[in-house]
């Protein structure tokens, strides 16, 4: 499932707790997530910016993640990661800022409106901030043997990049697939207030199912065969496959694997082993672990059972399997426990992914955060 990941978005404080021999500080809830706040700065409802891990804030809009030293560059901008931390014991994943915080670039960005009376904030629950912020998306440095000669961007328009929702950022929606819901939320913009309304349950409704797989800690790979032409991507690009690129990973294990490729399925997977992550599965030779293939000619994912079906018969290795068909977790807790567990050869995995068997373009992943937290 392809994903526009919202790094800075508005969101709303749900939930306000103490934090147990913490006189200064509490933790607040934002939708699934838990992050470390000053005591008494917000209230419950209060709408705010909410920034995810990996984003990279630039310095001049939270200078005091610095903490007074030379502010990290990233891509040439001055600013700071947001990282899982634990503080007294809590842990705490993201920031969060007044909502007030935009007010002094809200012009430029179109967020402050002139009604003839005067100006005002207009930003709505779940609106994306991203690039009023300037927010990046941070990501590790490629090593040595993935890097390449880029042939372009990545092929968007015959492929989706693959990528899962965190659990903590759509459980609602998870729930509604499920009805489990007894009321949904909905923003009224003529009275401008949040009203409910109750929810049915179709007859004989059935509730979907989910492939549960293990979410391995590789590099994103696509590759396929198109009128013949055989194409392989990283996360952001596609390579030349040429003298050029002969010891570029991407291209050598695309190479090895091109006799089994039928014309027009695209494999997508994790490309594992020595140079890549720093090898924590610690795997001997270069791997290729599928976990989507996805159908170029019918514009479409396969069904989790017609993947491992599709990759049985030609001989790819699989992402490990869970469980093949369980239903959706019933809290963010009960996710994030099911993340936990052992990798291939590691005793702490990444997560795990959730993928619909009904309906393979829904998924969404949970990350193990003593993974995150153990994250150089």
């Amino acid at each position: 499932m392809e994903i526009n990941r919202k790094l800075a978005s508005i969101r709303r404080i749900n939930n306000l707790s103490p934090i147990e021999g913490a006189d200064l500080i509490e933790v607040a809830t934002v939708d699934g997530w838990k992050v470390v706040v000053k005591r008494g700065e917000f209230l419950v409802g209060d709408l705010v910016v909410y920034f995810e891990i990996d984003s990279f804030i630039p310095h001049i809009y939270a200078s005091f993640l610095s903490k007074g030293k030379e502010p990290s560059q990233y891509n040439d901008v001055k600013g700071e990661r947001i990282r899982t931390i634990k503080l007294r014991g809590q842990i705490s994943q993201g920031l969060i800022l007044p909502v007030d915080s935009i007010d002094s670039i809200s012009f430029v960005s179109g967020w402050m409106h002139d009604d003839g009376v005067g100006t005002y904030l207009a930003v709505h629950e779940g609106d994306d901030v991203t690039e009023v912020f300037g927010v990046q998306k941070w990501e590790p440095v490629l090593s040595a043997n993935l890097q390449g000669k880029a042939k372009g961007n990545f092929p968007t328009n015959i492929i989706p990049k693959t990528d899962q929702e965190r659990v903590q950022n759509c459980f609602m929606e998870i729930q509604k697939k499920s009805k489990r819901l007894k009321t949904e939320k909905f923003w009224n913009e003529q009275l401008q207030i949040v009203e409910e309304r109750s929810t049915t349950i179709p007859p004989n409704f059935k509730e979907p199912t989910y492939e549960v797989t293990m979410k391995l800690d590789g590099s994103s790979m696509t590759l396929f065969k198109l009128n013949g032409e055989l194409r392989v991507c990283s996360r952001n690009l596609e390579l030349d496959i040429n003298e050029d690129n002969k010891d570029n990973a991407y291209v050598k294990m695309a190479l090895s694997l091109a006799d089994k490729l039928p014309e027009g399925l695209a494999f997508q997977g994790e490309l594992m082993g020595s140079g890549i992550q720093g090898n924590r599965d610690q795997l001997k030779e270069h791997k290729f672990y599928v976990f989507d293939v996805y159908d170029i000619i019918g514009g479409k994912y396969l069904t989790p059972l017609a993947r491992r079906t599709e990759c049985s018969l030609r001989d790819f290795d699989h992402v490990p399997v869970l469980d093949v068909s369980v239903i959706a977790p019933n809290s963010v807790v009960e996710a994030l426990k099911f993340a936990e567990g052992a990798s291939i050869n590691h005793k702490i995995r990444e997560g795990v992914v959730w993928k619909c068997n009904e309906d393979p373009t829904f998924s969404f992943k949970a990350i193990n955060n003593t993974f995150l937290l153990g994250e150089k």
